[in-house]
């Protein structure tokens, strides 16, 4: 079977010339791609996700929200995005009741999670923000806050009364 989609790998380079196969040994076919507009004999469609520039009109992030608002909208995960910004979270606001944020370089507390009314547990571990707003104690529902190793020095008044 390796034998065949090696063949296959060579015969496919030579109609296309914009990739190129590294043949290491037999058990290792290494391709890499100069902006191939094929796949499989096949010419590649363009995405949906690409605007007409071909850059990225939606990210990873914008993902995980439509992934979540398909699943229900209950729970979002950033962690260990590496985001300084989240997208918007507004189509949310009333579903979300679960939001990890952690491991990510937020410098400033997202003003959108304030608007998140169902919100119960909010995870900002590892961020390097220094301030929590005083909007926070709009959260009504929020059982769970978890912001350690954070840069914080000071927390909102009236912050432990939210619950």
């Amino acid at each position: 079977m390796l034998t065949e989609l090696l063949r296959e790998a060579e015969t496919s380079v030579e109609r296309r010339p914009s990739a190129d196969i590294q043949l290491e040994n037999r058990d290792d076919v290494i391709i890499q791609s100069r902006a191939s507009k094929f796949f499989c004999g096949e010419q590649r469609t363009s995405s949906p996700f690409d605007d007409s520039s071909g850059n990225e009109a939606i990210g990873p992030a914008e993902v995980a929200i439509l992934q979540s608002m398909v699943t229900g909208g209950h729970m979002l995960s950033f962690k260990a995005h590496f985001l300084s910004e989240l997208p918007s979270l507004l189509p949310l606001s009333n579903t979300l009741t679960h939001l990890n944020v952690s491991f990510n370089c937020l410098q400033v507390f997202p003003k959108d999670i304030c608007q998140l009314t169902q919100l119960k547990d909010l995870r900002l571990r590892n961020n390097p923000i220094r301030e929590i707003p005083s909007a926070i104690r709009s959260l009504k529902s929020l059982q769970l806050l978890s912001i350690p190793f954070n840069l914080l020095t000071d927390l909102p008044q009236g912050l432990s009364c939210i619950h």
